[in-house]
């Protein structure tokens, strides 16, 4: 029974931070159809929207592989540990957790208080998901 929940928690933490990362690329797109102006982005540092297309780009198609690669945990054979990749998605993890690491170190040397209000709680949420999930497959 405790493998049971085991598997049940990680596959809700996994869905959890798949959503939360589609939020994310959704979040990059409103910026790049300025919804959301790019200016709060990016620590306030990008002085043209040529320059937002690209760094917006760049983050979507990033979050996206995050997205491919966090999804690789809904797999049956990941969480029992059979598949021979168990070992490279718990390291996938642990690269994931220290890029979201950087991440908020960037936050906090953001001249925008929106990014640092919102996008440093965010990022510490992200951490806490993959580093847990990785501490349940260690189990």
């Amino acid at each position: 029974m405790h493998r049971r929940r085991n598997v049940s928690l990680i596959r809700s933490l996994v869905i959890i931070a798949i959503i939360l990362n589609v939020l994310l690329t959704i979040f990059h797109v409103l910026v790049m159809v300025k919804v959301i102006p790019y200016n709060m982005v990016w620590g306030g540092r990008i002085s043209t929207f040529d320059e937002a297309i690209q760094m917006e780009t760049a983050s979507i198609i990033g979050t996206i592989i995050i997205i491919l690669i966090t999804s690789v945990g809904l797999s049956k054979r990941i969480i029992n540990r059979t598949s021979r990749y168990s070992y490279q998605y718990k390291l996938s993890l642990l690269a994931i957790s220290a890029f979201f690491g950087f991440n908020m170190l960037s936050n906090f040397a953001s001249d925008n208080s929106f990014e640092k209000m919102i996008f440093i709680p965010l990022t510490s949420v992200f951490i806490l998901l993959y580093l847990s999930i990785y501490r349940l497959l260690r189990k």
